[in-house]
């Protein structure tokens, strides 16, 4: 689980939901407080309807599992979902959250009601709300800074609306389809350096298209145009993005978070991958005195880090790093230092963690688990 503020996503789904509040874990990496623990939550979904909004939570988590670089990395993660049926079906009548379109596209709701809701589950990262609805459109909101996003115009399953909207939550990546530029203010003018202050928390848009200052510069051939044309080919930076036809640039010309279909461009997979290492702890360290052995366990592939022992006093620290090619430049959080103690004189071993037993579902009538975010 993380400790970073809770993020919320109310997504659209096209189907329905059930009776008392009930959680189910779809999918467990770990304890919660190693993970990031996704929360699926029904909205429009009436009384009967529960195994229609588990089999489309389920589709969700089948999703993270094909897709990179979740499918790499969904070890690191909880899925749960809560259910509690709706008094009616879709956004027709009365809803559980007040879930309202405010356009074409755009969605709100109660956001306090449905982060307490989430709370059923065991934590609580991030919150995908599922609404039950035919008409297409959602939104994504932060606890602290709040950011809204309609999805792709060219629209996409579930499945991978999902994914795309775990883009912004997890990697923190904006949109890079154009359309409404509604981010300035009335008669303020659209400077590169204002836009560049916007949007300095999404690492995949920018309105620079020099080499140098591209923030994706790391995945840039030296031989690759800058910016990209028509023909070119790989990452670059071309024009359109963040709802700006001219004037803001992504890495790729197709991107996931341009086209729900598309793959994740790779500066936005190393964002995402980032955004999980920030979110949980992939391993942990046991000593196996009798065999000689210490033994770092791992929720990643073992093959994709790299483990540098290190003697200290009557201890060790071990530095573990991520060593898959999805992430250039700066590797963040993805470096780790784990100190034990034990004795002289061990071997390293790098093994999978064991795997992890999905609670069963069970009726929820309190709140159990606690908000993501800082400690009092």
């Amino acid at each position: 689980m993380t400790r970073a503020a809770l993020s919320l996503l109310v997504l659209l789904a096209t189907a329905p939901l059930a009776g008392a509040q009930s959680v189910t874990t779809l999918h467990q990496g770990g304890p919660p407080e190693d993970r990031l623990d996704v929360v699926l939550v029904a909205e429009g979904y009436p009384a009967g309807a529960e195994g229609r909004f588990l089999e489309h939570a389920r589709r969700v988590v089948e999703a993270l599992r094909r897709k990179e670089p979740f499918d790499r990395y969904v070890g690191l993660m909880n899925v749960h979902a809560v259910f509690e049926a709706s008094p009616g079906q879709g956004l027709e009548g009365a809803t559980r959250f007040g879930t309202r379109f405010t356009g074409e596209r755009m969605l709100t709701g109660d956001l306090a009601a449905i982060q307490q809701a989430a709370l059923a589950a065991p934590d609580v990262d991030k919150v995908l709300v599922l609404v039950d609805e035919r008409r297409h459109g959602g939104s994504a909101y932060g606890a602290t800074a709040i950011f809204t996003t309609a999805f792709a115009t060219t629209g996409g399953t579930l499945e991978e609306v999902a994914v795309h909207e775990l883009g912004h939550l997890i990697g923190n990546l904006a949109d890079e389809y154009t359309g409404d530029p509604g981010q300035l203010s009335s008669g303020e003018v659209a400077t590169p350096e204002r836009l560049a202050e916007l949007f300095a928390a999404n690492p995949n848009v920018t309105p620079w298209s020099s080499r140098d200052r591209l923030p994706w510069r790391e995945w840039v051939d030296p031989h690759t145009r800058v910016p990209g044309h028509l023909f070119t080919q790989g990452v670059s930076a071309f024009e359109g993005a963040a709802y700006r036809r001219d004037d803001m640039f992504r890495p790729r010309r197709r991107c996931c978070m341009r086209d729900n279909q598309a793959a994740f461009c790779e500066p936005c997979r190393q964002a995402l991958v980032l955004g999980l290492a920030r979110h949980a702890r992939p391993t942990t360290l046991e000593v196996d005195a009798a065999a000689g052995v210490l033994r770092v366990r791992t929720s990643l592939p073992p093959a994709d880090l790299r483990v540098t022992p290190e003697r200290r006093g009557d201890g060790w620290v071990v530095a573990v790093e991520d060593a898959t090619p999805w992430v250039r430049g700066d590797r963040g959080p993805l470096g780790e230092r784990l100190e034990v103690a034990g004795p002289d004189g061990l071997r390293v071993e790098v093994a999978a963690a064991p795997a992890a037993v999905p609670a069963a579902s069970a009726a929820t009538t309190g709140l159990v688990g606690h908000l993501g975010g800082d400690a009092p």
